[in-house]
């Protein structure tokens, strides 16, 4: 992820936002939690990563994300609904 990262200028939040997207549809827990919870990237789960995974029909992830960041979610319920 570093080299990919280094090599591939992902500095920008819409860039890490499509990543975690993509990892949500292939369905790559290890690397959606790697930046989810990494230093490395600035990377920060909200509410909209969530409403991107549910809109790309892939509700076993968008249960299991919501399941561990439901906090995070419910913030803006009113988005989602």
């Amino acid at each position: 992820m570093q080299n990919y990262n280094k090599r591939g200028g992902i500095d920008n939040i819409e860039d890490l936002r499509e990543l975690f997207l993509l990892f949500a549809m292939k369905r790559k827990l290890k690397l959606m939690s790697l930046l989810i919870n990494s230093d490395d990237f600035l990377f920060e789960f909200t509410e909209n990563n969530f409403t991107d995974v549910i809109e790309n029909d892939v509700y076993d992830i968008g249960v299991l994300l919501y399941r561990e960041y439901f906090l995070k979610i419910i913030k803006q319920k009113d988005y989602i609904t």
